[in-house]
């Protein structure tokens, strides 16, 4: 019975106890938000002219923050974006313009590993806008100097030329710096199914899968992999992977991506399996790599 005497049914039980699980959920995240801010603040304030960077701001929380909201590479990452003023996978967390208080970082040159603490005077006005329908971050079109927009830029450029060479070439280069298995592991999926579209709930179990093998983050793999599978459209060592949105558009707003294709008009049957087999192998050395580790 609710507080007005009405009898509520099953469903509406459900329903209301559902809602009050996803509020006390949303006020965790916004005591961990406001945590990692502080931490931000403190850290712009210590820098003064100098610049710092994303390794370096790992290593002050390793040493001075107790990790007891998050874990380091799946949860502080992203925050970091948060709170840069001109990065682009700001829009990925915020769905409106942020208050003052949290535009904590500049990145210089657009550049990432160039974050400076941010002064309005000195590096423009910004905010959060929509462009044809994607939120996108952008400068002020009053500030005297314009500058450089982190990450992703918001008009989505046409996929480069994407041939079978250039492909391999480009799986060569990413194996040689690989960080985890998300991208081989996507593109092997996306030949199976090709050329339906597959949806982000499937490509997610897929990737859990694959790594089942190694202790779950306290975050979960989600927010990692496919920000790393958007970031990919918009490289030189693009590996042909198409990010859509809820309307079949290509989007590179991590947020709004609901499924994803495989550029692969062009490649031949022989071309596709020996892309799909470099991928295994690449696969299989990522996890021969972290068993090493344990």
């Amino acid at each position: 019975m609710s507080n007005d005497g009405e009898i509520l049914s099953k469903g509406k039980k459900a329903s209301l106890k559902k809602g009050k699980k996803m509020e006390i959920e949303a006020g965790h995240k916004a005591n961990k938000r406001h945590k990692f801010f502080t931490e931000f603040k403190k850290i712009a304030e210590s820098l003064k002219n100098e610049e710092t960077s994303y390794q370096k701001i790992k290593k002050y929380f390793e040493k001075n923050v107790k990790w007891d909201w998050g874990s380091g590479e799946d949860y502080l990452r992203p925050q970091v974006y948060d709170a840069t003023v001109n990065d682009n996978l700001r829009t990925s967390r915020w769905k409106k313009t942020p208050e003052p208080q949290f535009n904590i970082f500049f990145a210089m040159e657009g550049e990432r590993d160039r974050l400076v603490a941010y002064d309005q005077k000195k590096h423009g006005n910004w905010r959060l806008s929509k462009v044809n329908g994607q939120l996108v971050v952008m400068q002020n079109e009053n500030d005297p100097v314009k500058f450089k927009i982190a990450g992703i830029p918001y008009k989505i450029q046409p996929s480069p030329k994407f041939g079978f060479e250039q492909v391999m070439e480009n799986l060569k280069a990413h194996r040689t710096k690989i960080q985890a298995n998300y991208l081989p592991v996507a593109i092997r999926l996306l030949l199976r199914f090709e050329p339906v579209d597959v949806s982000w709930n499937v490509l997610e179990t897929e990737i859990k899968m694959m790594n089942s093998f190694y202790p779950e983050t306290k975050t979960g793999r989600e927010y990692t992999a496919r920000e790393m599978i958007v970031e990919q459209q918009g490289r030189k060592n693009y590996v042909g992977i198409v990010c859509k949105g809820p309307d079949g558009k290509k989007t590179s707003t991590v947020s709004e991506v609901v499924s994803f294709a495989i550029d692969s008009k062009t490649w031949t049957n022989e071309e596709k399996d020996e892309i799909d087999a470099f991928c295994a192998r690449t696969i299989a050395m990522w996890h021969v790599k972290e068993m090493r580790k344990n």
